[in-house]
């Protein structure tokens, strides 16, 4: 399963008019969004990604223990000032003008950077069952609703009670028979923690990033899967310069398909524009579709693909965890087959290729199988505790720690 996690943010003070307003940023990769939209007075960033001059830990130790004022970037030439407090690396809290207007224009920032807003959630609330109510307008589909009324009627707030009442018999009694308790207990955790990454996703689908060469037949393949016509389709290469998204549902889930521009190297400004945006794309996407077009009869199509991503230095690896290879247009006559791909059914470790073509629809199903194989547990039992905030996950992993002390300890 992939290890990306999504960013939330939520309101802190009430709606309406006010003198300040405040907003909640967290998630695992909640700084890094921040220092992309965040400038300091003086108009320099807190960090400088492309040279790497400072480290997390050393703006962490330079800055946590003061506020911060400067700018947040609503677009490229409007800013709204701000006072930031960096409360943790994945805990960021966003101080600015009151009134609905300004938290409105932060939050489609941060909206169109993958963030999920939230109503409130991380300070008002006392339990799960409050969380999951508040969630449920967000539901995208039954699944996803079933399981958030499940966590509602209250299964993960009698789950995390049962675990604290487990650990706090070990560290108390000195009997055998409580000892023999924590390897089942451990595993219960550690179980609770296998779905969260997925439990986190229930109210912002799964994002899945089409990446390959021009002409690939990308465009078509997500028009294919989404079962309309969302995308233009056309033979001349580079057609597509923008990074077009869409809600599907397959089995009961839902994800966001994206499409994006084909790689290659050009002197198209728009173009180019394109393909430096769908590596912006990459590090928001949970699972890559690379599509290539099985008649191209380049030598070694995937490794020229491949070297022109890596080139690139994305922050997030792409391998064969988090990545399937396509090989589309096989309704073609075999013999125009690249004879590249017959001689290697494994590539890099990767997985063999489902073979597609969006005229037949050859292989649709298998790559939707694959799709849920990938991203969503088959370990999940119907009607269990799932955590599905981050503040799940923390204490889940405070309990886990709490537990292996304690067993330390005797």
């Amino acid at each position: 399963m992939s290890e990306q996690t999504p960013l939330y943010f939520s309101r802190l003070t009430p709606p309406g008019r006010g003198a300040v307003g405040t907003i909640l940023l967290e998630g695992e990769n909640a700084f890094d969004l921040f220092c992309r939209l965040f400038r300091l007075a003086n108009g320099q960033s807190l960090i400088s990604f492309e040279k790497n001059k400072l480290s997390t830990k050393n703006i962490f130790e330079n800055w946590n223990s003061k506020p911060l004022f400067g700018h947040f970037c609503l677009d490229e030439s409007t800013f709204e000032e701000v006072v930031v407090h960096l409360e943790s690396e994945k805990r960021i809290e966003i101080h600015s003008h009151g009134g609905d207007s300004v938290f409105q224009a932060i939050a489609l920032v941060l909206k169109k950077n993958g963030a999920i807003p939230l109503p409130s959630l991380s300070n008002n609330y006392q339990t799960t069952s409050e969380e999951a109510l508040a969630l449920l307008p967000f539901a995208k589909t039954e699944k996803t609703t079933q399981i958030l009324l499940d966590q509602f009627s209250g299964v993960l707030d009698q789950e995390i009670f049962e675990i604290q009442k487990s650990i706090s018999n070990i560290e108390l009694s000195s009997s055998e028979t409580t000892s023999k308790n924590f390897p089942k207990l451990l595993a219960r955790i550690d179980h609770l923690l296998s779905l969260a990454n997925w439990g986190e996703h229930l109210v912002q689908p799964f994002r899945i990033l089409l990446l390959g060469p021009t002409n690939a037949g990308k465009s078509s393949l997500i028009n294919a899967l989404s079962g309309f016509d969302r995308t233009i389709v056309d033979r001349t290469a580079g057609t597509t310069r923008d990074a077009i998204s869409v809600e599907i549902v397959i089995n009961g889930w839902p994800f966001i398909l994206t499409d994006t521009a084909g790689f290659r190297q050009t002197d198209q400004i728009l173009e180019r524009i394109g393909i430096n945006k769908t590596f912006e794309q990459i590090a928001f996407s949970d699972l890559f579709l690379f599509v290539f077009d099985i008649t191209s009869q380049e030598s070694d199509p995937f490794q020229t693909f491949y070297q022109f991503l890596l080139k690139k230095k994305t922050e997030r690896p792409i391998n064969n965890s988090n990545a399937l290879l396509i090989l589309n247009k096989c309704d073609l006559a075999e013999k125009q087959w690249n004879p590249f791909w017959i001689k290697n059914q494994k590539i890099n470790s990767f997985d063999s290729p489902i073979l597609t073509s969006v005229k037949t629809n050859q292989g649709l199903f298998q790559l939707k199988e694959k799709i849920v194989q990938q991203l969503i547990p088959d370990f999940y039992r119907e009607g269990e505790a799932v955590p599905f905030l981050p503040q799940h996950r923390i204490k889940l992993e405070q309990l886990r720690k709490q537990l292996l002390n304690a067993n330390d300890n005797r």
